[in-house]
């Protein structure tokens, strides 16, 4: 079934928002908590409402903010002149430093309407075939743990073997915080896996499960680590999980003149252990 029309602007608004929100995090003097994108804003003066395609606010301190905004036209037919005087508006009402129309064309009056307003940006986006093959492809491994086995070398005696500790009854101190074993495994244990993960399966490979085994021994400072008081030397994690791949298909790829380049792949749900996942990339022109 085709796209509607809201449904097309919107996988456009996705692209700019997914842009923008990584051109603004990757500048030092921008990266504030009170720095916000906002998708869809609606801003009323004297009771007129106005909606926002894709809002931004940096908070620069010292009472002092900017505002950025941008319309998303996704559409077949060349953008023309009264968009532009529209949104010219739009910015009034924002207050807005400048401002940026998204299209994949426009009219050769809407381009010489927009250089009346030194505040108006036109931007081209090119919408790729998804179909077609694509600059890379994207795959999700999501790990799930079968086996997990802690061995314990107490610092009594270095003679002292291995000991194994049951999950649920366990009391640990990790450098003074109270946890048990199952917390300490998600401190200690899933990052093993998360780098033996990235390590052995770098490269792209055939969708399936597969299986993994990793072992990691860690030695520990004297009273840095406590279980069921005893001051532990060191702990050897044996771990046994399955890796699931999955290629995702791109379902959207936009290209933003001098801005960038987002694709968005296919959601995914993977049985009852697994949440769905959304995934988007953005990649940035060379500057």
């Amino acid at each position: 079934m085709a796209p509607t029309p809201q449904q097309k602007g919107n996988t456009l608004e996705n692209a700019v928002r997914g842009i923008e929100n990584l051109l603004l995090s990757l500048s030092p003097s921008l990266q504030r908590e009170t720095d916000k994108i906002e998708s869809k804003k609606i801003v009323s003066v004297r009771d007129v409402r106005h909606e926002i395609d894709v809002f931004i606010s940096v908070d620069l301190g010292s009472a002092y903010k900017s505002v950025f905004i941008f319309e998303c036209k996704n559409w077949k037919d060349p953008v023309g002149k009264n968009e532009v005087i529209i949104f010219s508006e739009k910015i009034d009402v924002c207050q807005a430093q400048w401002g940026c129309i998204v299209a994949k064309t426009f009219t050769s009056d809407a381009e010489n309407q927009a250089k009346k307003d030194a505040r108006i940006k036109l931007f081209h986006a090119t919408e790729h075939d998804v179909s077609l093959p694509a600059p890379f492809e994207f795959f999700i491994r999501l790990p799930r743990f079968t086996k997990v086995a802690i061995g314990l070398k107490p610092r009594v005696s270095i003679n002292t073997s291995f000991a194994s500790v049951k999950f649920d009854d366990a009391r640990v101190l990790l450098m003074g915080l109270s946890l048990n074993m199952r917390e300490l495994f998600e401190l200690l244990g899933k990052p093993i896996c998360t780098e033996d993960l990235l390590f052995s399966m770098n490269d792209a490979v055939p969708e399936g499960m597969y299986s993994r085994t990793v072992r990691h021994e860690r030695a520990f400072k004297p009273a840095e680590l406590y279980v069921n008081e005893q001051d532990i030397a060191v702990a050897v994690f044996d771990i046994e999980y399955e890796v699931l791949v999955k290629r995702r298909a791109i379902i959207s790829h936009f290209e933003v003149e001098t801005r960038g380049r987002f694709l968005e792949f296919e959601p995914m749900q993977v049985g009852e252990d697994f949440i769905g996942w959304q995934v988007a990339t953005v990649r940035l022109p060379d500057r």
